[in-house]
């Protein structure tokens, strides 16, 4: 077995073990996991020439701490940021079974992951990094809000077929979804994500379209894990970041820029009804907090 096989099993491994946390529990990992797209990938190294760096597989702050071309990492087997390099690139690809995905670590600069190679077609759900073949994209589609989709320039709307809109989604211009002119299940509605962005799905939690928000909250929304059919939850939230003095009230916890109430994991009645308490992970970090529910 190749090294580069051996890494990417590693990796599917850890990513399997943080599932098994919750499944919003998963979410601090998922944030930090982004498709870089066209930006630039750090070339792949041996694992002797790893083993030469001072810093490779070191604790770092940011990438500074990571002596070139190591990045700073949020590992997901150690639950700690440490330097580490590129495992593929466009001339040493993954093993038979696995696809070279971007981790971005600044807005232009990217390692290369190996992950499984999915099946999933245009439009049909998806998880950015799968652990299994059914939950990842076929090759030359790409993971984007959720959904496989292909590249695509927001110049030409023509660039996406029917029921699909060119939607620049982290950074990455992909076809998505489009629900507002068609009609939808009769158990479900259009929801708008954002802007033209918009599947059929059921709704969980607040209603921000029919009751907006109060001053000084936000209306949140994400896709839910069921997928079948697709839920969508949707919430009001008080915006919140650390690092520029937008603190969250005695009670309630940062993260994903919001507000959300913190709770005992065993406490019964401990979250609202329609809301469940659930464990996210951070680095060094565990914290339980009040979730929608699906």
């Amino acid at each position: 077995m190749s090294s580069r096989i051996k890494i990417a099993l590693s990796v599917t491994l850890g990513l399997i073990a943080m599932v098994a946390v919750g499944g919003a529990g998963t979410w601090w990992w998922r944030s930090r996991i982004r498709d870089a797209g066209a930006r630039t990938v750090l070339p792949a190294l041996s694992r002797a020439q790893l083993q030469l760096l001072r810093t490779y597989q070191r604790r770092c702050r940011g990438q500074a701490d990571c002596e070139p071309p190591l990045g700073c990492v949020d590992d997901l087997r150690l639950q700690d940021r440490i330097c580490l390099g590129s495992e593929c690139d466009s001339e040493h690809p993954c093993g038979p079974g696995f696809m070279c995905a971007p981790y971005r670590l600044q807005k232009e600069l990217s390692i290369g992951l190996c992950f499984v190679e999915g099946t999933q077609n245009e439009g049909q759900p998806c998880e950015r990094f799968p652990l299994k073949k059914d939950r990842g994209c076929r090759p030359g589609l790409i993971c984007n809000g959720g959904y496989c989709g292909r590249a695509c320039d927001p110049t030409k709307p023509s660039s996406c077929p029917d029921r699909f809109v060119c939607h620049d989604w982290y950074g990455e211009a992909t076809c998505l979804p489009s629900c507002l002119r068609s009609a939808c299940p009769s158990e479900t509605r259009c929801i708008r994500l954002e802007r033209e962005f918009s599947v059929c799905a059921i709704l969980r939690g607040q209603d921000c379209d029919e009751q907006p928000c109060p001053e000084r909250e936000v209306c949140r929304r994400e896709l839910g894990y069921q997928r079948s059919p697709q839920v969508v939850k949707m919430w009001c939230a008080r915006p919140c970041n650390k690092g520029e003095g937008q603190p969250c009230p005695t009670g309630w916890y940062c993260y994903n820029e919001s507000c959300a109430r913190l709770c005992g994991e065993n406490a019964p009645g401990a979250c609202p009804p329609g809301e469940t308490c659930t464990t996210i992970v951070g680095p060094n970090e565990r914290r339980n907090v009040c979730e929608i529910a699906e």
